[in-house]
């Protein structure tokens, strides 16, 4: 995994629109999944049957109560995180992303909820952060109504028409506020940049040494503010880890046995409890199996390859994928035909 992907996936965990689902890591809701997959689902828009749904249709009441209680928990990470400063514009802007939040687990009664949600965070606060919500809103409709005349402006011009308008909806300060919010956001994503690049780049140190320094980065560079509740994501952030290519080829040169037993130290290091990394092991041991089947596969391909061809070569491959993979000869084979050859791809241990 490049550098690049390494932080997406980091920076991912952070975003203000995956909050919800990050804090939520104790609850039982089955929604709540915040495996790296989890998030990146609900993320990319996975909208899940809630309340308001269900009860149209007959659903049991204590889906309802379900419910009720992940808006209460979503109340008090809004507490938790905005209690003391939601007085200003720039943070009430922000709600617009958790709106967007609630929207996603909730879209059948969303906007009663929502309102609630604000009075119950922020009693007092409501009506000014709706009025807040409804300028962000105002300044989405211009940007896409002016989206042709901005387009012809030097970027000078154009960032100057957009900073006024911001300043006209919702004040000089605010707009100071959010800029500098965003500047600290560049130089905490550089900053964690050059770490992850200087990981892959050193081979000379060990994989303690590595975690130390991932760990402390990232500490250093979310450890304040909302990005905060990405370090409660200990499965995103051991991804991440384990995505690296120095470290993967420091685990690929130990034997099976010491490589699983310092997959489980890390995996520790990054929250899991012992049984989930017992249940993790054999993941990795059935993943470890179908590599190795993988291999031998690709050996006889290549064999194959070297002896046949046409109709000839089709027909022993089809021959060869059915011995090898059974009921999944017919994925590997579509996968083939599309270029993609699953046992040549980079071999990340603890994750693949």
């Amino acid at each position: 995994m490049n550098r690049k992907r390494v932080l997406a996936l980091l920076f991912a965990a952070s975003l203000l629109v995956t909050m919800a689902v990050v804090f939520l890591l104790q609850s039982d809701d089955p929604r709540m999944d915040v495996t790296a997959g989890g998030v990146a689902e609900l993320a990319e828009g996975d909208q899940p049957q809630v309340a308001g749904s269900r009860e149209r249709r007959g659903a049991s009441p204590r889906r309802a109560e379900e419910d009720d209680e992940l808006e209460q928990k979503l109340v008090m990470m809004l507490l938790h995180l905005y209690g003391d400063r939601i007085s200003s514009t720039s943070v009430q802007i922000l709600m617009a992303q958790i709106r967007t939040q609630v929207m996603t687990l909730f879209p059948g009664d969303w906007s009663s909820r929502f309102r609630r949600i604000l009075e119950a965070a922020f009693p007092g606060y409501s009506a000014q952060i709706l009025a807040t919500l409804a300028n962000v809103d105002s300044f989405d409709r211009w940007l896409a109504a002016n989206d042709e005349e901005l387009a012809v402006l030097t970027p000078e011009e154009r960032e100057e028409a957009v900073l006024a308008k911001k300043e006209e909806l919702f004040g000089e300060q605010a707009v100071e506020e959010l800029e500098a919010e965003a500047r600290a956001s560049q130089q905490r994503e550089q900053a964690m940049g050059e770490t992850i690049r200087s990981l892959e780049e050193s081979d000379d140190t060990t994989l303690d040494e590595k975690l130390d320094v991932f760990k402390d980065a990232l500490h250093e560079n979310l450890g304040d503010g909302p990005a905060a509740l990405a370090l409660e994501n200990g499965s995103v952030l051991a991804q991440a880890f384990f995505g690296l290519d120095s470290v993967s080829r420091q685990l690929a040169a130990l034997d099976p046995a010491a490589r699983q037993e310092r997959i489980n130290d890390i995996r520790r290091e990054f929250g899991y409890d012992e049984e989930q990394i017992a249940e993790l092991e054999k993941d990795d041991r059935e993943r470890e199996a179908d590599w190795q089947n993988g291999f031998k596969y690709m050996d006889e391909r290549r064999s194959l390859e070297s002896s046949y061809s046409g109709a000839q070569l089709e027909q022993q491959l089809a021959s060869l994928r059915q011995r090898y993979f059974g009921d999944e000869a017919r994925t590997i084979e579509l996968e083939e035909r599309d270029g993609f050859f699953r046992f040549e791809r980079p071999r990340l241990y603890g994750r693949n």
